[in-house]
C-alpha cells in the first residue's frame, strides 16, 4: 500500500512538474506574440500617418497644378530651360 502511494505521489509530482513546463511555456509564447502584436499596432499607426502624409501632399501639388494652369499666361510656351525643367517634373 505505501508502494502505491509513493508511486502515485512520483506520478502525481512528475504530472505537476510537466504541467508546470507547459504552463511556462506558454505564458513565453504569450509574451512574445503580445511583443508582435505591439510591434505591429506601431508599423501600422506609422503607415497610417506616412499615407495621410502622402495625401496631403498629392492634394497640395494637384492644387499647385490647378492655380498654375488657370493663371493668365499659363498656355504660354515656355522657353527651353523651362520648358525642360517642367517635362522632370510632369513627365
Amino acid at each position: 500500500m505505501i508502494r502505491l502511494l509513493v508511486i502515485g505521489t512520483a506520478v502525481a509530482l512528475l504530472a505537476a512538474g510537466v504541467q508546470s513546463w507547459r504552463v511556462n511555456r506558454l505564458a513565453e509564447q504569450l509574451t512574445a506574440a503580445q511583443s508582435q502584436l505591439g510591434a505591429y499596432a506601431e508599423a501600422a499607426a506609422i503607415r497610417a500617418r506616412q499615407d495621410a502624409e502622402q495625401a496631403r501632399l498629392r492634394d497640395a501639388a494637384a492644387a499647385l497644378d490647378e492655380d498654375l494652369s488657370h493663371m493668365e499666361g499659363g498656355d504660354a510656351p515656355l522657353d527651353a530651360y523651362l520648358s525642360d525643367a517642367a517635362r522632370k517634373l510632369w513627365p
